[in-house]
């Protein structure tokens, strides 16, 4: 199955409910279970939904199928159909769950090729509530704490918004903190790449409030983001508001999507697992540091909040863009 989906900007006129639809075609590891009847089953796909969009969801038949559940599902007067696998371990296509145990089907995660330097500069660009983007972030820390400042590391954010009010407001949250507490900015994001509650997270990662209250609302006056965010007339294609702190870098790198890893200057296609981050930023280094030679977690991380693993046959070049 070829799971990478080429983004453009016509794409974005294509409706939300409909992208979330689609997506649900790929394989998405679910928290782990012994086995579940049909009532959880739809849980769970209703979960999944409303963990990737603020939707209407409504499940309109389950029946038994083989060894998994098929799940009819139904969000704003748009119609698909999902499987859930009896265990209650993964959610996709009929043949993409099947595909799971055939080893050919296996994603091998390999180190791209990049532009090498003394200290190499890494850009994650994301929207907070992606997904694939808290996929890659979650893959992106453990690397980035065991490198530390030997390599530029930072995250950025897609220049429009999918998510929601939420997401725009985490953005604004997650830029500041990184921009004048960095120190906190790592424990912040594990905390709340956990199950998305930025409010504790502030108290767990001992974040000043004050200041950041101070630099979210001087960026936001700057940047006229809550400003876009009321006036639909500014939205990208009427459908999605923008978020214009780097959209300078997102034109200069063709950003077009969450999550989109920039190495030196050029976009890299990185696998979604600790050990396939650190490979990559290892890569672009002239002379690789000695932490380098630790091997971390090679299995995937989960898309979404949490911090169970996904397999190697989920989705590594899903995006949401």
């Amino acid at each position: 199955m070829h799971l990478k989906i080429k983004k453009t900007k016509i794409w974005k006129i294509t409706s939300i409910v409909f992208a979330v639809l689609f997506i649900a075609t790929l394989v998405f590891a679910l928290t782990k279970t012994s086995g579940i009847g049909e009532k959880a089953a739809g849980e769970k796909v209703t979960e999944f939904f409303k963990t990737y969009q603020d939707l209407d969801i409504s499940i309109t038949g389950i029946k038994s199928v083989s060894d998994m559940y098929q799940v009819g599902v139904s969000a704003n007067g748009q119609t698909g159909m999902v499987y859930v696998s009896k265990d209650g371990n993964y959610l996709g296509s009929m043949t993409d769950l099947q595909a799971l145990s055939a080893p050919t089907e296996t994603a091998q995660e390999q180190t791209p090729e990049v532009t090498k330097s003394d200290k190499p500069k890494i850009e994650l660009f994301i929207m907070s509530y992606c997904p694939y983007g808290t996929q890659t972030q979650k893959a992106l820390l453990p690397a980035w704490e065991l490198l530390g400042s030997k390599a530029d590391i930072s995250v950025k954010f897609v220049d429009y918004a999918m998510h929601g009010d939420k997401e725009v407001y985490e953005n604004l949250r997650q830029y500041c903190i990184q921009k004048e507490q960095a120190d906190k900015n790592i424990a912040y994001l594990k905390c709340f790449l956990q199950a998305g509650d930025y409010s504790s997270c502030l108290t767990t990662a001992k974040i000043d409030t004050a200041k950041l209250d101070k630099c979210m609302n001087a960026t936001d006056k700057e940047f006229s983001i809550t400003t876009n965010l009321k006036d639909k007339s500014k939205w990208v294609s009427g459908t999605y508001p923008p978020f214009n702190i780097h959209t300078d870098l997102n034109t200069k790198y063709g950003v077009q999507g969450s999550p989109t890893v920039v190495i030196n200057g050029a976009q890299a296609n990185v696998g979604r697992s600790p050990e396939a981050m650190k490979a990559a930023i290892c890569a672009a280094f002239n002379t690789a540091p000695t932490e380098c030679s630790t091997t971390l977690d090679t299995n995937q991380e989960s898309a979404g909040f949490g911090f169970a693993k996904g397999t190697a046959a989920s989705a590594t070049a899903a995006q949401c863009g």
